[in-house]
Formats: C-alpha cells, sequence, structure tokens
C-alpha cells in the first residue's frame, strides 16, 4: 500500500463504545479513490476496553489502524501526539463520540485543493437521544459543539473559528506555527492553534458538505453541564483577544464587552424568564456565564498590565 496522503487522528479516554461506533463509521469513508488515508488512535490514559475496540476494528478495515498511547491527559497533548505519530502529509482531526458521513473526508480534501488552502473545516450537527425534543438555545447547541454558520462556504476569520472535531490541516501549517498549545489542555486549542494560524496570515475554509454528527448522551443535557461547559468555553478567551488586538486597543474592547453584557446578555435572561421560556433562559444563562468569566480574566490581564507599567515608570524615575 502507498503511504497516506491523509492521517486521520482520533484523540479518546475510556470511551470504548462509543469509539467503536466512530473507527466504524470512518473506515467506510468515500473516497472516490482521490486520497489513501490511515486512522491514528491517541489512547489518553484509558483504563477500560479502547485498546481491545481499535485492535477488533481493525482487524476487519481495509483502512490501516494504529494504536498509540499518550499517558499525559489533556487534549492539546493528545491531538500532539497524533500528530507526531501521522504519517500523512495532510492531518484530519475527528472525535471519538462522532459519526463521519461517507463523503466526510472527500470533502475536506476536495474544499483544500479547490481553494488551494491548507486548513478546512467542516459542518457537526447534533445527535440527540431518540427521546430527546428540546428545542435548545443557539448558546447551547454550540456548547455541544453544532457548527452555527449554515450552508454557505466561506473563509474563516478572527471571530468565526474552527473546531478541531472536523479539521483538515496540512503538515506544513504545524511546522509554521507549531501545535496545540498544552495550556490548552481543557478546552480552545483548536481557537488558540487557529488564531496562531490566522496571525501568520494563513487561510483557512468552512466546507459546510463536510459534515459530522456529534452523539450527544443524555448526562451532557443538564443544565449544570451546559453551565460548567460556558466556564470552561471563557477560559482563555481574554488573553487571545489581548494578543489580537494589543495593550493599547485591549481596554477599548474589555469595556465593549462590558457593554455587551450589560445591554445584551442581562436583558435577554430577564426577558426569557419572564415569558416562561427555560431553554432561551438556559441559553442566556450561559452567555452572561461566559461573558462574566472573560470580565474577570480580561480585568486580571489590564491590572497586570497596568501593575508592570507602573513599575517600568518607577524604575525610570530612579534612574533619572
Amino acid at each position: 500500500m502507498l503511504a497516506p496522503e491523509i492521517s486521520v487522528v482520533v484523540c479518546t479516554r475510556n470511551r470504548a463504545a462509543s469509539l467503536r461506533n466512530a473507527l466504524k463509521s470512518l473506515i467506510a469513508l468515500e473516497t472516490a479513490r482521490a486520497f489513501q488515508f490511515e486512522i491514528v488512535v491517541v489512547d489518553n490514559g484509558s483504563t477500560d476496553e479502547t485498546a481491545a475496540v481499535v485492535a477488533s476494528v481493525a482487524r476487519s478495515s481495509a483502512v490501516p489502524i494504529s494504536c498509540v498511547d499518550e499517558p499525559r491527559r489533556g487534549i492539546a497533548t493528545a491531538r500532539n501526539r497524533g500528530v507526531e505519530a501521522a504519517c500523512g502529509d495532510w492531518i484530519a482531526f475527528f472525535d471519538d463520540d462522532q459519526l463521519a458521513e461517507r463523503d466526510w473526508l472527500l470533502e475536506l480534501w476536495t474544499t483544500a485543493a479547490e481553494r488551494r488552502c491548507r486548513c478546512v473545516g467542516g459542518r457537526v450537527e447534533l445527535s440527540l437521544p431518540e427521546n430527546i425534543r428540546r428545542r435548545l438555545a443557539p448558546a447551547c447547541r454550540m456548547l455541544l459543539g453544532a457548527t452555527p454558520a449554515g450552508d454557505r462556504l466561506r473563509r474563516y476569520t478572527y471571530r468565526f473559528t474552527p473546531g478541531a472535531g472536523n479539521l483538515l490541516v496540512a503538515r506544513s501549517v504545524f511546522e509554521e506555527v507549531g501545535t496545540f498549545d498544552e495550556a490548552f489542555n481543557r478546552r480552545s486549542e483548536d481557537t488558540d492553534f487557529f488564531l496562531r494560524m490566522h496571525a501568520a496570515g494563513i487561510d483557512g475554509w468552512y466546507a459546510p458538505r463536510a459534515v459530522v454528527h456529534h452523539v450527544i448522551p443524555p448526562e451532557r443535557l443538564s443544565d449544570d453541564w451546559f453551565l460548567k461547559m460556558a466556564r470552561l468555553t471563557a477560559e482563555g478567551i481574554a488573553a487571545n483577544e489581548r494578543a489580537a488586538w494589543g495593550h493599547r486597543l485591549y481596554p477599548l474592547v474589555w469595556a465593549a464587552r462590558v457593554a455587551q453584557m450589560l445591554s445584551l446578555h442581562v436583558p435577554r435572561q430577564w426577558w426569557a424568564r419572564l415569558r416562561g421560556d427555560a431553554e432561551a433562559e438556559l441559553g442566556a444563562r450561559c452567555r452572561l456565564g461566559m461573558a462574566r468569566d472573560y470580565l474577570r480574566d480580561g480585568w486580571e490581564l489590564l491590572r497586570s498590565h497596568h501593575s508592570a507599567s507602573a513599575r517600568v515608570r518607577n524604575v525610570r524615575a530612579v534612574n533619572a
């Protein structure tokens, strides 16, 4: 067999049952003979039957499947191990609780060729439990990983970034901007990576026909889970925005966020509560929670810069 053009990296930990279904969807992918691919499973410290599941699926697969261990916990660390172990010049990232449409990888590959770009992301749709008929608020859908962008092919921007659960990246991008920052080992490692890529002038495109389905278990639909994920999602956003805007402009950005919280998120929560719309109120609470955590982190950044500037002024005064 020829060396694969694409390595599909699947990071996992103690999700043997969902991993089996994820791998089965991958080995059934349609390539139209446009490329060859392999699957690299990164076991991030599993204690269940993960290794046995990978071996079982590999025995019945025409697609090469390997499994590498990464005992250091964290999604960024696991993704980086996958990049290291991959043989392909292109690396696709796929999560262990997803199911791929048969043409998922072909759509990513085709879009990369047509747009002559080195980064393509696709659409994530939610697969809720059969007995769930909830009208989830957009904020809650976002926290579950759903893509808000719709059906239009478009370029990623600073405000519209791809998720690493449905992403194809050329290896050369990692060589230029580095791998995933392990400081973001719980969440937002993909946003941080894309912003570094964007700052380096590397284009990325959203391919709406490259679809994966995120399988949602019932325990992820509780209010507590959504509010917890809102807190995790807010981590690192202030630091990213400060890096993007610089210390001179960031105070204006932070002030705009304050105004947005007071004029938009707070009224939306109260209006949803008055209407008795529990789903809208939960979505507003999540948005408000993200805003509060962002403002707290941003305030600490502003204070630390102010303190550092004051120290510099004092040193200069003493030296003068």
